[in-house]
């Protein structure tokens, strides 16, 4: 369950749109996919805020559709949603007229684009730009989805996260839960470095804040 090497599964400084809006040095974990259930999310999320962090969640639009995300109440609860399409196809492999398909309802309206597998280059940056949206990717990918167990999660997103850094996961898998999101807050902190935390409101498309 190791994956790939850690230098490899950071996005070089300068390439492309890795830190989407955050210009702070804290971290923003982020969370893309669908949650298991309705109930998880609402319990996750309210969790999250009782520690004092915001993260940035990333649906897609059939898990609003299916009832398992709620946005609003998300937002509500100072986490900022974003679109991650409708149901993940490879933008760099489909028509305009398909993307900009994903990028109406059910995905989420909003300022930000997480495209499914990262896949973007200029060409589906500036469809995307079409439709009022940016993409935000990643700084460094946890690679959850391989099934890493929470300690392992925690463990390299303490060891590996830099000042200022987008981290990627899922809400599907073993960091999106309170107790290993509290951990990664210890672990940082003993290295000086802060999540993200509620600074004003989490809106569609008004300023990030952190």
């Amino acid at each position: 369950m190791t994956g790939k090497p850690v230098e490899d599964r950071r996005i070089p400084p300068g390439q492309g749109h890795a830190s989407g809006p955050n210009t702070t040095d804290k971290v923003v974990l982020t969370f893309d996919d669908c949650p298991k259930t309705l109930d998880d999310m609402k319990s996750t999320v309210t969790a999250i805020e009782a520690l004092g962090v915001r993260v940035v969640l990333f649906p897609l639009g059939n898990c609003i559709a299916k009832g398992t995300f709620d946005v609003d109440f998300a937002r509500q609860h100072g986490m900022f949603v974003y679109s991650h399409s409708v149901n993940h196809p490879q933008l760099t492999k489909i028509s305009d007229a398909a993307i900009l398909k994903q990028l109406k309802p059910p995905a989420v309206q909003g300022t930000w684009l997480r495209p499914p597998y990262g896949a973007a280059n200029a060409h589906v940056a500036s469809v995307v730009a079409s439709a009022g949206m940016k993409i935000w990717l990643w700084d460094f990918d946890t690679e959850d989805w391989r099934g890493k167990p929470q300690d392992q999660l925690v463990s390299e997103v303490v060891q590996y996260s830099e000042p200022g850094d987008t981290v990627l996961m899922h809400m599907q898998w073993h960091g999106f839960n309170a107790d290993a999101v509290a951990k990664m807050k210890q672990g940082l902190a003993a290295r000086g470095i802060e999540l993200c935390g509620l600074n004003g409101p989490a809106t569609a498309t008004g300023p990030f804040n952190c």
